[in-house]
């Protein structure tokens, strides 16, 4: 979520003359949970088989390059719009590389996936405050 002084200081930077208390009703007034909603939708998550080649890329070729892929776990691929953002092969956020069980799968790439949204929600909503401020 977005912070109302930061909010402030880019309008500020950008000519506006507005308010902690203008910024701070502009950013009530944003409809969080039908962006996130939104945003959801535009994502979906699938696990690599090892052996479906990506993007053009044989399977051999990426478990060759990859140093990162460990042995046990599965890999998950993180799309938006049906374009791939993320090959995940191991948690995210999480310092070393912590294989990803079947088990936890859903848990944490629905994790990956939230972090996700809410940074595409936070910059639509500081978009349509700083337009609306600029106005």
């Amino acid at each position: 979520m977005l912070n109302a002084l930061h909010v402030l200081e880019r309008a500020r930077n950008l000519g506006s003359q507005a308010t902690l208390t203008t910024v701070q009703d502009a950013l009530a007034a944003q409809d969080y949970a039908a962006k996130r909603t939104a945003h959801r939708t535009r994502y979906r998550v699938e696990v690599w088989d090892r052996l479906t080649p990506i993007n053009g890329v044989s399977a051999e070729a990426i478990l060759a390059t990859r140093r990162d892929i460990p042995t046990e776990g599965v890999v998950y691929l993180v799309y938006k719009d049906d374009a791939l953002l993320y090959f995940q092969p191991h948690q995210p956020g999480v310092a070393g590389i912590m294989p990803v069980t079947l088990e936890a799968l859903p848990s944490i790439s629905e994790g990956h996936v939230l972090q996700l949204v809410e940074a595409d929600v936070d910059e639509e909503v500081l978009t349509a405050v700083l337009e609306a401020l600029l106005q």
